[in-house]
């Protein structure tokens, strides 16, 4: 599962998500649309608020 797929099913804003792992919400609009990666320390903290694991969200392709 995506992490858009994730929020879209729990009905998370990037907002909500973004103070629950302690990012700004763009950070976590980038990270969503694949318009950037989060380092490993933050993968690590969305893992542990939706459990994806950090390697998917670490490796996934970035679109350009």
């Amino acid at each position: 599962m995506t992490l858009d797929q994730h929020m879209t099913d729990h009905k998370l804003t990037d907002a909500k998500l973004a103070e629950m792992v302690g990012v700004t919400q763009p950070h976590i609009w980038r990270i969503r649309k694949r318009k950037a990666r989060p380092s490993p320390d933050v993968a690590k903290r969305i893992e542990g608020v939706t459990g994806i694991p950090a390697s998917e969200l670490v490796f996934v392709d970035v679109a350009r």
